[in-house]
């Protein structure tokens, strides 16, 4: 675990006390919970995007919708939107919420409805999930209580047909800082491949969340950057990660043993 200077902790005690003294839509209102946040020695951010992401974790839900109608009309698009939406949830919930995955893979279909629409009424199934993504953020802390922060890549396996078997590993064992630092390196050489490897961790069980998720994730990717790809997907490293400690019996692990078998005897 990486030590803290006393003067950090500190600087995080008292963070803490003026969020919970002045509460956090107040906190988010004057800045405060922005600059709490970014403080973080491991805070994730998100360069050009990163201020359209506050917006969406600290604008009290009851004043979202004219915040992003005036955005809208200055010339913020609704995939501009929809991508800072995107970030912001994974950055709050990195996967492990069950209102947050699923207003995240509400996102992009969102996004397609509106192109079916006429031009006055596109914001409208866009506006309905973000308005319900900022909303389930606050209920959950907002930045205060983030799930996601900045990670360095690991070491990879030497044999490169081994990465997703590695990754799965480190899943099984619910070690998720290295399964995150492992998907890291893998992205770093190869997104589409490390989302293959990913899939050997997610293909463990076929809990319809689990593969869900990963797919809707990388559908994001087109609208939100390429460069984003760890953000996404590692949602599904700590969600395979959490099922780990989920109660289990021989039918939920019989993915896991039967697959392999069948992939073997057809030489798959």
């Amino acid at each position: 675990m990486k030590k803290q200077a006393r003067r950090e902790f500190l600087a995080e005690v008292g963070r803490g006390m003026v969020v919970a003294t002045v509460g956090y839509s107040l906190a988010s209102e004057l800045g405060l919970a922005t600059t709490f946040a970014a403080d973080a020695p491991d805070a994730l951010t998100f360069g050009e995007l990163e201020s359209l992401v506050c917006l969406m974790q600290e604008t009290p839900a009851n004043k979202l919708l004219p915040e992003l109608t005036t955005k809208l009309k200055a010339g913020t698009d609704l995939k501009r939107l929809t991508a800072a939406a995107a970030l912001a949830n994974a950055r709050t919930f990195g996967g492990e919420d069950y209102v947050g995955f699923h207003t995240m893979m509400a996102l992009s279909p969102a996004l397609h409805m509106a192109r079916e629409l006429p031009d006055a009424q596109q914001a409208l199934p866009v506006f309905k999930v973000l308005y319900r993504n900022t909303t389930r953020i606050q209920e959950k802390g907002g930045r205060k209580d983030e799930v996601l922060h900045a990670v360095a890549p690991g070491k990879l396996p030497a044999a490169q047909t081994k990465s997703g078997e590695a990754l799965r590993a480190l899943v099984r064992q619910k070690d998720v800082a290295n399964a995150e630092q492992t998907l890291a390196a893998l992205i770093s050489r190869s997104e589409g491949d490390a989302f293959n490897d990913l899939l050997h961790a997610v293909q463990d069980n076929t809990e319809v969340h689990r593969v869900v998720l990963p797919y809707r994730s990388w559908d994001l990717l087109d609208l939100i950057g390429h460069h984003h790809a760890h953000t996404l997907l590692r949602q599904s490293v700590r969600y395979c990660v959490k099922a780990e400690s989920h109660p289990r019996n021989a039918v939920w692990d019989e993915p896991r043993t039967l697959l392999p078998k069948v992939l073997e005897e057809h030489r798959l």
